[in-house]
């Protein structure tokens, strides 16, 4: 048992855990408000995980792995990317314009402190319209003058 303890210490260290939850609330480009709320934690709660005075539980761990989809290994040792769907994301979205606009739609609404059912209500209004207007056509930012 004592090795076994001493090996997660070698591969654990708080500091740069802490610097990690730093880098994903930037990443996530939310307030700590949002970010605890979708946590259900409080935020005095989540400010201490990111102060590095205390450190999540099992449960935390899991809902901020499930929650914002981080890639587990990143969150716990440091290893492969931050987000568990990353690179199968950038690709998707790249290659579908429904699906990137469906992303910036949730984006600048996480970023306003949306509920998560605000945030689904809205996303299923976005898809409506964007699909009513066809999947392979690019949506306008702005709305066009009707002609007369």
């Amino acid at each position: 048992m004592a090795t076994r303890k001493r090996h997660l210490n070698q591969t654990f260290d708080t500091v740069v855990f802490t610097a990690r939850l730093k880098s994903l609330e930037s990443a996530l480009g939310s307030t700590r408000k949002v970010i605890a709320e979708r946590l259900d934690i409080r935020p005095q709660t989540l400010k201490s995980y990111i102060d590095g005075a205390a450190l999540p539980n099992a449960k935390v761990l899991a809902s901020i792995i499930s929650e914002f989809s981080v890639n587990p290994y990143w969150l716990l040792l440091g290893s492969g990317e931050m987000f568990a769907n990353e690179t199968a994301r950038a690709v998707s979205t790249e290659q579908d314009p429904v699906l990137r606009r469906l992303e910036g739609v949730e984006t600048m609404l996480v970023r306003h402190g949306a509920s998560p059912e605000e945030i689904r209500d809205a996303l299923r209004m976005a898809l409506r319209t964007l699909t009513a207007a066809g999947a392979d056509d690019e949506v306008s930012e702005k709305p066009e003058a009707a002609v007369s």
